[in-house]
């Protein structure tokens, strides 16, 4: 089964959130900050999580549509 990434808009930005585990063990927590601001469009940040990351299903949270 693919690991997951469940892409969240927050007041600061997009965060990502992993289901591997090793990114908990690497990082101390499963959600990271990405590069993008709050104004990015969720289908370019899903394009390019998804292209950053071709092993992983990535999907936006549902309060992002």
């Amino acid at each position: 089964m693919k690991e997951t990434i469940k892409l969240y808009r927050l007041k600061g930005g997009w965060v990502a959130r992993f289901s591997d585990p090793t990114i908990t063990e690497l990082f101390g927590t499963d959600t990271i900050e990405t590069p993008h601001l709050y104004a990015a469009d969720s289908e370019t940040v899903l394009a390019e999580i998804t292209k950053l990351n071709p092993n992983c299903q990535v999907t936006l949270a549902s309060n992002n549509a």
